[in-house]
């Protein structure tokens, strides 16, 4: 992540606790993550092929199909949708009601000195 920019996500959630916004609340926040808190150029995610619920929540999130590749899952050939999202991606849908705190300390643990954008919401200037 330090040389290039990059961050790689992927998820799982039960089938029981999908439907609820958790996986793209869960999404968001990591995205906000990479962009703002550790001034990422893009992020890389994937899902299997048919899992509807997942390219749903990647595609409201701004990602875009990037390739695929193959995987054997329980004895199975199945594609795996691989997935992108550019910064610029990212800010025309960011959010404004995530805020990251006590991040600082760690950001040595990404290789990375200093947030590169600031990571609370800025209000914007009274004219």
């Amino acid at each position: 992540f330090a040389r290039l920019g990059v961050g790689a996500t992927g998820s799982w959630i039960g089938q029981r606790h999908q439907g609820r916004g958790i996986g793209t609340e869960m999404r968001a926040a990591i995205l906000h993550l990479a962009f703002a808190g550790l001034g990422a150029r893009r992020c890389e995610s994937g899902y299997l092929d048919g899992n509807a619920a997942s390219a749903a929540v990647s595609r409201k999130l701004g990602y875009r199909e990037n390739g695929d590749r193959w995987h054997v899952v329980e004895g199975e050939p199945r594609r795996e949708v691989l997935l992108v999202i550019e910064r610029d991606d990212w800010e025309a849908r960011r959010r404004d009601d995530i805020v990251i705190e006590g991040l600082g300390p760690y950001l040595e643990l990404f290789g990375v000195a200093a947030p590169a954008r600031p990571t609370a919401p800025v209000a914007p200037a009274s004219t």
